[in-house]
């Protein structure tokens, strides 16, 4: 690079990078797309990264350092970490952490060797679904409304969860849209035909869900809505529940699933690299999810022309087009209703409407490359 030096040098700090991780998702879409001629990013992360997000980095001309994870037992042996890096790395003009709960930590550190400015970034509206965890958490992210210069959010309410509900109020708010490639995401016939035909589903109707299976998203009553939905279509065999992603509920699920004598109708297809093509073979994507500071597949999904259900959970930010929020309750046939009436949908391309409204991730990217050259 021959003007390397000229450029605005950035860190960014995340807990992990991984295939399944929203937040990944989002600052790997901001890294690609990034004016790579003015701005100059590595990234700081723990060491379980995925390989391949890692290989791409660095074949994109970026370094990726691992830093070890804070523990109550370590925090002298993390703090000399910080202090060893940035020192070795003074070069640093701005901290862009994903990563809230070590911010106090970092933004010392970094601060401390030449640091000008440090952006805290929230993504989510809840701190943990675990509540000693969440207690750890919160107490951990209390510095952060004095130490950090911007307070970045993906939304308002996961804004207003970090910073308070002065967010919007203060000269240091900044919303980072959960922009996307929306060209990745257009409807396209022939990808869907292609999709269905490899998962053998060609005639049915497919109700799905992609994210971590895990508490917060909550698909365990997606599950149990879908079995409602089976009952009041008499076990109709043309619809199909697809669930894509993994993680550490994923046996409850299958048993579950069992349980409610539905296996035969519902798909697990694990974590997967082609979820925008997997969207074009879907009819509807619901998510139930119990929080959520604004879900990038909410928009994925969307700029694929689905009709989409979302709990009443999920930040209405989300709601872009062709959408419905629903409260989650033990009755479900708002959410039968609304599912039965999105098989009268038809996919258009949305692509001009997700422009519009702030999540084409080229306009964005060169919105943020203009802040950061711009708070210097």
């Amino acid at each position: 690079m021959d003007n390397y030096n000229s450029k605005t040098k950035i860190l960014y700090v995340l807990d992990s990078l991984k295939q399944r991780s929203g937040v990944t998702a989002v600052a790997m879409n901001y890294f690609r797309n990034i004016d790579k001629n003015r701005v100059h990013i590595d990234f700081l992360v723990l060491e379980d990264s995925e390989d391949n997000i890692v290989q791409e980095i660095t074949n994109l001309g970026s370094d990726v350092y691992f830093m070890p994870k804070l523990g109550l037992f370590n925090v002298s042996k993390v703090a000399k970490f910080y202090n060893d890096f940035f020192k070795k790395h003074d070069d640093y003009k701005i901290i862009h952490s994903h990563f809230n709960q070590i911010d106090f930590m970092v933004f010392h550190y970094a601060k401390k060797f030449g640091a000008k400015h440090c952006i805290s970034h929230s993504h989510n509206t809840k701190y943990s679904d675990n509540k000693l965890k969440s207690i750890r958490n919160w107490i951990m992210c209390l510095p952060i409304r004095h130490i950090a210069d911007t307070w970045a959010a993906c939304g308002i309410k996961a804004g207003q969860f970090l910073y308070g509900k002065d967010f919007l109020k203060s000269k240091r708010h900044l919303i980072i849209n959960n922009a996307i490639n929306i060209e990745k995401f257009t409807y396209n016939l022939e990808i869907r035909n292609k999709k269905r035909s490899e998962l053998g589903l060609e005639n049915k109707f497919i109700i799905g869900n992609v994210g971590r299976l895990r508490l917060q998203k909550n698909q365990s009553y997606l599950l149990r809505l879908f079995s409602e939905f089976l009952k009041e279509k008499n076990h109709d065999n043309r619809y199909h529940l697809l669930l894509i992603g993994d993680g550490e509920l994923k046996g409850d699920l299958k048993k579950l699933s069992d349980e409610l004598n539905i296996n035969n109708f519902v798909t697990f297809l694990g974590t997967r690299s082609d979820v925008n093509e997997l969207l074009q073979a879907m009819d509807v994507f619901v998510l139930p999810s119990l929080y959520e500071g604004l879900p990038v597949i909410g928009i994925e999904a969307q700029a694929s022309g689905l009709p989409c259900i979302f709990s009443n959970n999920v930040t209405d930010e989300v709601g872009l087009c062709n959408t419905k929020f629903l409260p989650l309750s033990d009755d479900f046939s708002p959410w039968i209703n609304k599912i039965t009436e999105s098989q009268k949908t038809k996919r258009y391309d949305t692509g001009n409407i997700i422009i519009e409204k702030g999540f084409s991730i080229k306009a964005e990217a060169n919105k943020l490359t203009d802040f950061y050259c711009n708070i210097l």
